[in-house]
């Protein structure tokens, strides 16, 4: 999706929505060429082409150059729905890695071997929550470190309930990311930041793993 906003001495003439870059431009040539105007290219960068607008010299007044009147922007517009989706990838794979790689000392590790007690505190804790021997969401601060590094607000509880249930129903979501990742946006809750998306995809993918773990 690509937005093409056009600025008119100082004033918004109109911003339009269209499919794809050359919609857009197509969309401003036509302004262009309504209004007698010409364009100049001004910096650009990966998601936005800039360009001024330039009326041509009044034969009937002294100025010798084209008169500056505006400006148009075409820019990609990322929808929130594939901002989420990115985020949820991303998180699956690390999520879906960190797993892979402590379940072995999950397996064979004990408490008092190096490295090991913080992966099996959180593997613990995680197969006792899939379990619904604690509360739902009890693991998720957790999860907010691992994914952000930050303090991250939990949905709400009856929120988080149906989550675990939708992780648990889900069972071996964890065994590939792309299958982590497709049930966690599959049961994803509406307006969450992308901390927080981030956070529900660690969680869930523990939840996952802690359901047939043993």
């Amino acid at each position: 999706m690509y937005q093409l906003s056009i600025n008119h001495q100082g004033r918004s003439v109109t911003t339009t929505d269209h499919p794809d870059h050359d919609d857009a431009h197509r969309s401003l040539i036509s302004y262009v060429i309504a209004a007698d105007y010409y364009l100049r290219p001004l910096s650009t960068d990966t998601d936005t082409v800039r360009y001024e607008l330039l009326a041509l010299a009044d034969p009937d007044r002294r100025a010798a150059r084209p008169q500056h009147t505006g400006h148009a922007t075409i820019s990609a517009v990322t929808s929130p729905a594939t901002t989420a989706a990115a985020d949820v990838d991303y998180a699956a794979r690390q999520a879906h890695e960190w797993i892979s790689h402590h379940e072995s000392t999950w397996k064979f590790g004990t408490a008092g071997s190096r490295g090991s007690r913080y992966p099996l505190a959180v593997l613990n804790t995680a197969q006792a929550e899939a379990q619904y021997l604690l509360g739902a969401g009890t693991l998720w601060p957790e999860a907010a470190q691992m994914a952000t590094s930050n303090v991250v607000a939990a949905p709400g509880r009856d929120q988080l309930e149906s989550l675990r249930w939708h992780a648990v129903e889900h069972t071996g979501a964890h065994r590939s990311p792309s299958a982590l990742s497709a049930a966690v946006q599959a049961g994803l809750p509406e307006h969450l930041d992308t901390h927080q998306t981030m956070t529900l995809t660690w969680w869930y993918a523990l939840l996952s793993w802690g359901v047939t773990a043993s």
